[in-house]
């Protein structure tokens, strides 16, 4: 391809495949392109997308090249030698689907914005309403998915069963984000997937990345600690129909749970599991695992804010288990982002959104362990290629 014909056979270099209706494009249009933007993303209400920015003096793209809306778009990212004479790496963007056209000047250009799930996907744009009654969560989705033709990766330990649950004039997919949200679970869409998650479980797997501020393709960070809209817990109100009265349950990561007004039970401070580390109730996060990462003391680890609001929910519950799952969801919910980062590297096609990772020569953010929920994939003809990450401390519960 012509990125290749112009760089030497040792010369660190991108490579960038486009496909368009699933006939390779590049040698056509690499001349013309001026930049590309992967954005890979595990966020609620956000899709990844990709766009791709061409030189148009010629008017070819604003005319004959004229793409169509909706038409499958794909892009596939290559680099040799990158971080060492032979290292070759290769990531693949995915499928998407072009629901975004763009052109201004002078001088003229032309921009192709696509989404996972484009214009032609009834599930995005088509409303529907239905009352759903006495169903599981993961039935619910594998039925919907069923309908739109994608395949439903369902990871998770907890499928709760909702006693009733109104669709009115609403899409399908805003339908079962809004279910899952309700659940306590996530949700990412992929162009032929569906992918329901417990953030609980994911926050406990094994970290896969060290970043170092020593690390010499770092080249800029940013690190913060934010106590508002913070809680200390979260109160579950609901109707008991065979004690036929009602119940509020009190979910705190501090031990101190329970219904209130009985009988309470501890459940803080207990360890995280998957080896990923221990709950840290002076924190409110995991601390990090000791192996291959250096820690501060206890003393410099980022405290919890000292604030006493009570996060309040009314919803509907069938029983106490039930309104202890969705406590400690909303609670995570609104606190998971009470610490956060962003880090900015040359260009790193390795890091993918959803792996945990740890930091290392940021002080007391080296206590808490992250995860990635955004990766951008930035390449320009006059600035190269670089990655920019967002990160979340993950939570003790």
């Amino acid at each position: 391809m012509a990125a290749e014909l112009l760089a030497g056979p040792n010369a660190r270099h991108l490579i960038l495949n486009l496909e368009y209706e699933g006939k390779d494009i590049t040698r056509d249009v690499w001349d013309f392109v001026e930049s590309f933007r992967y954005v890979d993303r595990t966020l609620r209400d956000k899709m990844d997308e990709i766009s791709v920015k061409f030189h148009d003096v010629p008017g070819l793209w604003r005319s004959g090249w004229f793409p169509d809306q909706g038409a499958k778009f794909k892009a596939t990212m290559k680099t040799r030698n990158w971080f060492k004479p032979g290292d070759d790496l290769k990531r693949e963007c995915g499928s998407f689907e072009i629901d975004d056209l763009q052109t201004y000047g002078p001088p003229s250009i032309f921009i192709i914005s696509a989404i996972a799930v484009g214009i032609t996907a009834s599930i995005r744009r088509q409303e529907n309403t239905k009352a759903w009654e006495s169903f599981t969560v993961r039935a619910m989705a594998e039925e919907i998915s069923s309908n739109h033709g994608f395949e439903l990766k369902w990871y998770s330990n907890y499928n709760p069963t909702i006693d009733r649950f109104d669709q009115r004039s609403e899409s399908d997919l805003a339908f079962l984000q809004r279910v899952c949200e309700y659940a306590g679970l996530m949700l990412k869409i992929t162009s032929d997937a569906i992918v329901v998650f417990r953030g609980e479980e994911f926050d406990a797997e094994d970290p896969v990345f060290n970043f170092k501020r020593s690390f010499d393709g770092l080249v800029s960070w940013s690190f913060n600690a934010n106590s508002a809209d913070v809680y200390s817990a979260c109160e579950v109100q609901y109707y008991d129909a065979g004690r036929k009265e009602l119940v509020k349950y009190l979910y705190s990561p501090e031990g101190i749970s329970g219904t209130i007004g009985g009988h309470r039970s501890s459940s803080g401070g207990t360890s995280s599991g998957g080896g990923l580390g221990t709950y840290n109730p002076n924190t409110g996060y995991v601390d990090a695992p000791a192996s291959g990462t250096k820690h501060k003391s206890r003393e410099q680890e980022i405290k919890e804010p000292n604030i006493g609001q009570v996060l309040k929910v009314n919803r509907r519950c069938m029983s106490m288990a039930e309104a202890q799952e969705v406590a400690k969801a909303a609670l995570r919910n609104t606190n998971m982002r009470q610490i956060k980062g962003t880090l900015s590297f040359m260009g790193h096609p390795i890091l993918y959104s959803g792996a945990n990772c740890t930091v290392e020569g940021f002080g007391r953010f080296d206590t808490a362990t992250w995860q990635i929920e955004e990766v951008t994939h930035d390449y320009s003809v006059w600035g190269g290629y670089k990655t920019d990450v967002s990160l979340r401390g993950i939570l003790g519960y």
